[in-house]
């Protein structure tokens, strides 16, 4: 369901370049993919092709061509065999458990190109970062907050609390954090004017731009 947990990790996973997408999806324990055509603008050409050629296999297509599917199972046999249990276990940790995070309520969808994206915000909602794993892990919160008008933004919760004057300059945030295992909420509130576009339903006062969450460790 679209803002869960599970797709979450599906657009993690699909974000990726095909060989690294591949490798991730057989660590996590998938023996095959499909991939719907109608899904993409070029019917997945693109897509289909790079697959293709990091299995080195054709798909097996359904009979009106719009799903294709790619068999992983000897990908995943050659992967496993590549390293020790050891580095197999962290493997597949890496895979099922990367750090997540959901957009909730008072946050709307992804906008932009992949390398300058944004998401508009309205005056107040939060955000929920997941760490899956069994220790907490390391990263570096980058992003920048723009809005039309000049206003205040308070970001508040245990992991991230900050107060910042934003404006349609922009103004960059970068904090290392430790996120410790479980879910954590981070509410932010924003007194800034909202933005009045003609037919826009939502409540539009200020932008995240370009979310990264790096690993520090």
């Amino acid at each position: 369901m679209k803002g869960r947990e599970g797709e979450v990790w599906q657009a993690w996973v699909a974000a990726k370049p095909a060989p690294e997408m591949i490798e991730t999806l057989a660590a996590a324990g998938f023996s095959g993919l499909y991939l719907d055509r109608d899904g993409y603008r070029d019917g997945g050409a693109k897509l289909s092709a790079e697959i293709s050629g990091a299995l080195n296999q054709t798909p097996l297509s359904s009979d009106n061509r719009r799903l294709l599917f790619f068999d992983l199972t000897a990908s995943q046999g050659v992967l496993r065999a590549r390293h020790t249990p050891g580095e197999w276990e962290t493997k597949q940790e890496a895979a099922l458990h990367p750090l997540l995070v959901v957009w909730l309520h008072g946050c709307s969808e992804l906008e932009g190109a992949p390398e300058n994206n944004f998401r508009w915000c309205s005056a107040q909602g939060e955000w929920r970062i997941i760490n899956g794993a069994r220790r907490p892990k390391r990263v570096t919160l980058e992003m920048s907050f723009a809005s039309n008008f000049a206003g205040n933004l308070w970001i508040t919760s245990p992991l991230l609390s900050e107060r910042l004057r934003i404006s349609p300059a922009g103004r960059a945030l970068s904090r290392t954090i430790s996120i410790p295992p479980g879910r954590h909420t981070i509410a932010f509130a924003c007194d800034a004017g909202r933005v009045m576009v003609r037919g826009e339903s939502r409540h539009l006062v200020f932008r995240v731009h370009n979310f990264k969450a790096i690993p520090a460790e």
